[in-house]
């Protein structure tokens, strides 16, 4: 439910000055709002807000760039100039879209969501906060998931995930489809970024790369409300760093591994990577450890590892993939593209 209140703050033989506040009295966020008035007098000049259409004296009105969202009881207030006579604006009528999201502190900082669960769902539709930041900055670029920054024709496609659904470094190289208030006033499709860096303060949505964020909402609003979701991207999707999903997943080597600490950061795989063990000769199975920088790593004190292994990867809805003749000790940094891929869900 939404009130709208009409007021005369000025006036004068041929005009006056009016102003409209709408007030939302429902339990959801309204976002990218417009009001639909029949009004007696005609709107010569408007502000903070922008006239959409106008047909004769029925005009539709909507939000200026900076005041988009109207939380649960809260309100917005724009003026104009009438010209003739200030009566009553009649057929008033408000739409937008609904917004719950799933925050339970205001405030750009929030490091717990008891609503949020740490596993990301497929197709399960989020909603939150994006904020953006520089990832062509190297020391912002490359982050918690340790893959290098992407070319700068690239940047569009990553983002850093909230402290919750960061999950340990498991949401590592997710790819999410994201939608803003661009997507919901229909000027643009929804964007799929991967999943490169932890959002540390926050405990819900995204910090998106800034050319990500210019695909959602206008920059200078800064902070807007999204739709984000997990999805499998299709083979012939290529992501920011060159590689095309129907190539497969490719293992990253680690310069500091060695016959005693072997390790390997895995990128370009369809869906979130849960485990990943060491396949031994005689079939058993060796778990790795995730390291909070996404590489999965073996400590061999007393039993060194020579030669290329093979490895078993399975994804958060337990499919697995055998990764043969990988060499995870040999301290190279080089990219292994393995050919073998995850199947759609």
């Amino acid at each position: 439910m939404y009130d709208v209140n009409f007021s005369v703050s000025d006036r004068w033989d041929s005009g006056f000055v009016g102003q409209m506040t709408v007030k939302n009295q429902n339990s959801s966020s309204l976002d990218n709002w417009t009001v639909e008035v029949k009004t007696p007098f005609k709107i010569k000049q408007i502000w903070d807000a922008e006239i959409i259409s106008q047909k004769g004296n029925k005009y539709t009105i909507g939000n200026a760039r900076w005041n988009n969202e109207i939380k649960p009881n809260g309100k917005v207030t724009f003026g104009f100039v009438g010209e003739g006579t200030p009566g009553k604006p009649q057929k008033l009528g408000v739409d937008g879209a609904t917004f719950d999201s799933p925050s339970v502190d205001s405030s750009i900082i929030s490091y717990s969501n008891p609503n949020l669960g740490k596993e990301l769902k497929l197709n399960k539709n989020y909603q939150g906060r994006a904020t953006f930041y520089d990832a062509g900055n190297p020391a912002g670029g490359k982050g918690n998931s340790g893959y290098d920054v992407p070319p700068k024709s690239e940047l569009d496609g990553v983002a850093a995930i909230n402290n919750v659904q960061w999950d340990g470094s498991d949401a590592s190289g997710a790819f999410l489809k994201v939608s803003g208030p661009k997507q919901r006033n229909g000027e643009a499709k929804p964007i799929i970024v991967q999943v490169t860096d932890l959002l540390y303060e926050r405990a819900d949505g995204l910090d998106l790369s800034a050319q990500a964020f210019a695909k959602v909402a206008d920059p200078v609003t800064g902070i807007v409300n999204i739709d984000y979701q997990l999805v499998g991207p299709k083979d012939n999707f290529k992501t920011p760093y060159g590689y095309t999903i129907g190539q497969g997943v490719v293992a990253e080597g680690i310069p500091d591994s060695n016959p005693w600490y072997a390790a390997v950061r895995f990128n370009n795989h369809r869906y979130p990577i849960e485990s990943v063990k060491l396949k031994t000769d005689n079939g058993s199975l060796i778990p790795l450890q995730r390291e909070s920088d996404n590489r999965f790593v073996l400590n061999r004190q007393n039993n060194p590892l020579y030669g290329a292994q093979d490895l078993v990867a399975e994804d958060i809805f337990g499919q697995k993939i055998t990764l043969d003749n990988l060499n995870i000790t040999n301290g190279s940094g080089a990219d292994v593209i393995t050919g073998e891929q995850f199947d759609m869900v």
